[in-house]
């Protein structure tokens, strides 16, 4: 028989919880668990998000979607002018929508 992934929880008193599909016959059975991450407890305030967001980018960071990336010690942010002056020597002048046009027209 096939592997069957089941979600399940497990109680305060150490038992595992888990809702059997019906195909499933009864018999002996081989559990391999994978425990998931337990998210902090939210801040009481319902106006504080902070805490909620702190949670979330946490599990994020965990899960591998969001990578931190620092620029090299000593780099400087761009003024506005030379993003200008980048963004026209790199786009042609053109704007980004112009650009996600011309994109979709060689395609068609």
């Amino acid at each position: 028989m096939a592997a069957v992934r089941l979600h399940g929880r497990i109680t305060e008193d150490r038992r595992l919880v888990v809702e059997l599909p019906p195909d499933i016959a009864p018999g002996a059975v081989e559990i391999e668990l994978f425990p998931q991450a337990v998210a902090p407890t939210v801040a009481a305030d319902p106006d504080d998000h902070q805490a909620e967001l702190d949670a979330l980018r946490a599990r994020l960071l965990a899960a591998g979607v969001i990578v931190h990336i620092k620029a090299p010690e000593g780099a400087v942010m761009l003024s506005d002018e030379e993003r200008a002056i980048l963004w026209s020597q790199v786009a042609d002048g053109k704007t980004v929508q112009e650009l996600i046009d011309e994109e979709r027209e060689e395609r068609f």
